[in-house]
């Protein structure tokens, strides 16, 4: 299997891409958020001081003289009086401006003599409604602005009387640090996103190269190379995924190594009952007359082919799958039934069958069953000289129900337990080698076990299922 460049890169750059607007949209959010969280702040901070700086310039002025200029007969004193009061070192040090302005907006009067008495201020025109609402004794303070000098001011308002108010202009310098922080905000997010970009390399460089290593081992399972090395240093669930991947070479490779033994098998089961029709088609070939010989030979032919018959039978039933449609069944039934197919073999060996009973019903394939019980039996009836005894328990324990078949037969030798549930595996002469593989894939497909144990020269099969 050949992967483009297009198909390995893909995941590389959705997890890059991904990653990187993932990144930059937090950056951006934070640095947004944390910048307005600044300016409000110090917004607030600088009103504030300016609403305190209004009050107290009030508190500073002269009621006499605030109540004469109110009066609209202003005196030259009284103008000398504000003008002194406005051009104080400490206003200066606050204020760029201060002026008291009347409800036309004309200027009463102004810390800067070169402002005309009676002039409409109109700069004060954007803030009119917001001056005409004022209560006596009440501030308003604008948010920061930029003059035309690039400079950053705050206009300030205190309400002195029905037509009256007092209005200050505050330098705001700092501001103007406060937009270069948002600048700043700006480089950080361009520096986050070129590290976004680079741990996204990183990142999906991690994730996809063993990711392309599993692609390339799973594409030569394909290709049955079963010897292609396992990608190494994998963790999480990427290990996991080549555990299992190894975990079904195996499983892939054994079946390969079984369908060849089945196929080898097969060939040398099928190849001599073949040559002896052969031979017995050659023999009658050559004495064409011989009535007598010719009719025990074309016996001994059928009696081949029926041979062939049942050998291929045995194979598909081993390899054709079959499966389990779950029943409750009667066990009693079953065993009985079986017994009464073997009964003529039984009979001529004079075996002795003891059946004990103690639980009737298991969740199992009807015909499974049957055949596990039929294949058991018999085995233990082939296994057995003369005058034997076969033992049969049906038990409940521990939620589980557990047949025994035990028979004190010829047993079987230790060295071949490992290999007794073998496809072919086979101790007999005319055996096939399927009867106790074929009980296992039936155990198997009905959720059962099968194990064997030889204790006193007696030899025991036992199927345990749990009660679902």
């Amino acid at each position: 299997m050949k992967l483009s460049k297009f198909n390995k890169s893909y995941y590389r750059y959705k997890i890059i891409l991904t990653f990187s607007i993932v990144t930059f949209l937090l950056i951006i959010v934070l640095s947004q958020i944390s910048y307005s969280f600044i300016k409000s702040l110090y917004t607030t901070q600088i009103s504030e001081n300016l609403k305190n700086n209004l009050v107290l310039t009030f508190e500073q002025i002269d009621k006499i003289q605030l109540d004469i200029l109110q009066s609209e007969i202003t005196t030259n004193s009284t103008v000398k009086y504000f003008s002194d009061l406005f051009n104080r070192n400490y206003f200066k040090k606050i204020f760029s401006e201060i002026f008291i302005f009347d409800k036309e907006l004309k200027i009463a009067v102004h810390s800067n003599k070169n402002y005309l008495v009676g002039k409409v201020e109109s700069r004060l025109l954007l803030n009119e409604v917001e001056i005409n609402t004022l209560k006596q004794n009440q501030t308003f303070i604008t948010l920061p602005f930029q003059g035309n000098d690039n400079n950053w001011y705050l206009w300030g308002f205190y309400r002195l009387s029905d037509n009256h108010w007092l209005a200050v202009k505050d330098n705001v310098n700092n501001f103007a640090k406060l937009e270069e922080l948002s600048n700043i905000f700006l480089y950080f997010g361009i520096f986050g996103i070129i590290i976004s970009i680079l741990l996204g390399f990183w990142v999906s460089k991690s994730l996809t190269d063993p990711i392309h290593k599993l692609v390339y081992f799973s594409s030569e399972i394909g290709k049955e190379n079963y010897s292609s090395n396992i990608p190494e240093n994998l963790k999480g669930e990427l290990k996991i995924l080549s555990d299992a991947l190894v975990k079904m070479r195996d499983n892939i490779k054994d079946n390969q190594n079984e369908k060849e033994k089945i196929l080898a098998q097969i060939a040398h089961e099928i190849r001599n009952p073949l040559g002896g029709i052969e031979l017995l088609a050659n023999l009658i070939n050559e004495s064409p007359t011989n009535e007598h010989k010719n009719q025990e030979y074309t016996t001994r032919i059928i009696g081949e082919i029926n041979n062939l018959k049942k050998l291929i039978t045995s194979y598909l039933n081993f390899s054709r799958p079959t499966p389990a449609n779950f029943e409750l069944i009667s066990i009693n039934e079953l065993v009985n039934e079986s017994l009464e197919i073997l009964k003529y073999e039984l009979d001529k060996k004079n075996i002795t069958v003891n059946y004990i009973n103690e639980y009737d019903t298991i969740n199992f394939d009807r015909h499974h069953f049957r055949n596990i019980l039929l294949n058991l039996i018999k085995n233990s009836i082939e296994s057995i000289a003369q005058n034997g005894e076969i033992n049969i328990y049906s038990t409940c324990a521990d939620n589980k129900v557990s047949i025994k078949i035990e028979d004190n037969g010829s047993g079987i030798e230790e060295k071949d337990l490992p290999k007794l549930f073998e496809p072919f595996f086979t101790t007999k002469s005319n055996g096939t080698g399927l009867g106790l593989a074929t009980c296992k894939k039936y155990c198997l497909e009905n959720k059962a076990e099968i194990s064997v144990e030889i204790k006193n020269k007696r030899t025991t099969f036992t199927i345990i299922k749990n009660i679902q």
